[in-house]
């Protein structure tokens, strides 16, 4: 396994949010999936405003109340070169920078025990963001 330190620059979000946790986050109540069905169906992308990659879409979780038990916000959006005026409905959201980890694994890695050593090495404020 090859270990790498990686610079990541702050990163401005404008999209969707909605407030959810764990066990809010199953077929019958789901909160998750109807935002990305709106963001979707509405064409959010076209009403966000200075949109750095168009097309390129963000998924992320931050403000955790506690551990996988409690509420977090998920986001979903475009990045932006700046936040400006938003449409009603739009949210922004700032990743911060940060310098991380990153692993790369070889054939025949146990990807079970990158999983876990990751988990405590890297513990990263980017949450579940999707790059």
């Amino acid at each position: 396994m090859q270990k790498t330190r990686l610079s990541l620059p702050e990163i401005k979000l404008v999209g969707l949010s909605v407030r959810t946790s764990n066990t809010i986050e199953n077929p019958a109540s789901s909160k998750i999936g109807p935002c990305v069905q709106k963001y979707v169906e509405e064409n959010f992308p076209a009403k966000i405003p200075h949109r750095k990659n168009k097309g390129r879409t963000f998924c992320a979780y931050s403000h955790y109340e506690s551990d996988y038990t409690g509420e977090y916000t998920f986001y979903i959006g475009e990045e932006v070169e700046s936040f400006g005026e938003l449409t009603e409905g739009l949210v922004s959201h700032i990743i911060p920078s940060q310098t991380d980890n990153t692993f790369w694994c070889h054939a025949g890695c146990d990807h079970k025990g990158l999983a876990r050593h990751l988990e405590y090495v890297s513990p990263r404020t980017r949450g579940s963001t999707t790059i």
